[in-house]
């Protein structure tokens, strides 16, 4: 029996939403990752027409990923007497309590690790994280604000010293 002209167009509705639903997350992603990776800074304006330009994506999906956004947090809405404004939320020191914490067991973890490596595979991972350290400590006395270089060095650092468990039968 062929599907009626009511159930393709419901089937066809419901394509639709989960292409804009999609779109939606899709948008909500991309940008969390840019704030997360500080590509787009504390206290950066928001501009829609710039945010779905980078995103190649229509303005739609960008506005309800930027409402999802400032419901979790990541984004600040600015109003005065003439309009309101979206900045990227700052780092909170609540947010920090939170962070520290966890990182400081990884950390452990990660270095408890690295002591059982062989002398050899020690001293270059030294070398490699005493050169990133070194560019970080550029960047601190630069006093830039460097966002993504602050988020790729400490990526590169992390990846170093964090290496995967060893594989047990």
């Amino acid at each position: 029996m062929a599907p009626s002209l009511n159930d393709t167009r419901k089937k066809r509705k419901k394509l639709l939403r989960a292409e804009h639903g999609t779109s939606v997350t899709t948008a909500f992603q991309l940008l969390r990752e840019l704030i997360v990776q500080g590509k787009l800074s504390p206290g950066t304006w928001i501009v829609e027409g710039d945010i779905c330009e980078r995103l190649n994506m229509s303005r739609t999906p960008v506005r309800g990923a930027l409402y999802l956004l400032q419901r979790e947090g990541y984004v600040l809405v600015h109003r005065n007497a003439s309009k309101s404004r979206m900045v990227v939320a700052p780092l909170t020191k609540e947010d920090a309590s939170e962070l520290y914490p966890i990182i400081g067991r990884l950390e452990g973890l990660a270095g408890r690790r690295a002591a059982t490596l062989p002398q050899l595979e020690r001293r270059g991972l030294a070398a490699k994280l005493k050169q990133i350290n070194e560019k970080l400590g550029e960047i601190a006395r630069s006093r830039s604000n460097a966002g993504a270089s602050i988020f790729d060095s400490t990526k590169n650092f992390t990846g170093c010293w964090w290496m995967p468990a060893p594989v047990r039968v």
